[in-house]
């Protein structure tokens, strides 16, 4: 079968950077014997077609317009699939053999979130995690919370996901990091003799690692749905109007909160005082 030389142009900003695509495919009605020369996918994307993606697959379809249609298919660093539509012309009826292909938008499903909505924006959602930590830690250190940021994100993400029930981190990387207490104790007697690094081990390990990522996720999601119903449940049970008699201990509003000695009306403010009695 003869290949095609195809000349990639983008829509988006940066750097093209030609590579082969290893496996090409054609479906009927597409005359590759027109066509001379090699095949090449110009196959960098700012959006998709970054991190180390490799191009894997090309299918090339005739359109009724007579153009014809182009599917690339790559996967990038961490081992996911990746895709983009484009569609390619002739560029001179004199060399048949140079087509242009103009990549289409990158369809991505884009999922407009009110903003300060933590119940539909996972951005926010993190947010009411992280600005609680930091609240309770900038009472005692009030001008240096901002030094400590990424202690607190380690722990949030080394802590047990009260939805997911795994931690943040062993869901992006399949394994829990060390923290100080794992350094202290050191290193075992598996783990020592598992330092020699080959082909064969690193195989194992990705095999390994792949399962070990479907296993998780197949939990999770079950475990999310419990979970879901379990908070609303929990939710339910505290929405009913609270009535109060003489001698209730109960927290005031903060109208002006203070953080030490500094007068610093803000989001890390603690919004209550107290506990105090009810006298009348």
């Amino acid at each position: 079968m003869s290949t095609v030389v195809v000349i990639v142009l983008f829509s988006f900003n940066g750097i093209l950077q030609a590579a082969k695509c290893p496996n090409i495919a054609t479906v009927s009605g597409f005359n590759a014997n027109r066509y001379a020369g090699v095949w090449y996918e110009v196959y960098r994307n700012t959006i998709l077609f970054e991190l180390g993606a490799k191009c894997v697959n090309a299918t090339y379809t005739v359109q009724d317009d007579g153009s014809i249609g182009v599917f690339n298919q790559a996967i990038n660093s961490f081992g996911y699939y990746t895709s983009i539509n484009g569609t390619a012309k002739v560029k001179n009826s004199a060399q048949p053999g140079s087509l242009v292909v103009n990549f289409n938008s990158p369809s991505i499903k884009q999922n407009l979130t009110p903003n300060y909505h933590p119940q539909s924006n996972m951005t926010e959602r993190v947010n009411r995690t992280l600005k609680p930590l930091i609240a309770i830690y900038a009472q005692q250190h009030h001008s240096s919370w901002d030094i400590e940021i990424q202690k607190l994100a380690f722990a949030i993400r080394t802590a047990i996901n009260e939805t997911t029930g795994e931690t943040p981190a062993f869901l992006m990387f399949g394994r829990d990091p060390r923290d100080p207490l794992d350094l202290l104790i050191g290193e075992t007697i598996e783990e020592s003799s598992s330092m020699v690094v080959n082909h064969e081990s690193i195989q194992e390990y990705k095999n390994k690692l792949i399962n070990n990522f479907r296993s998780a996720f197949n939990v999770i999601r079950e475990h999310s749905e419990i979970e879901k119903i379990r908070q609303k449940e929990k939710y339910d049970q505290h929405t009913t109007q609270k009535q109060h008699k003489e001698g209730d201990l109960v927290w005031i509003a903060n109208l002006k909160p203070q953080i030490g000695e500094n007068c610093m009306v803000g989001k890390l403010q603690p919004h209550y005082e107290g506990p105090y009695r009810l006298i009348k």
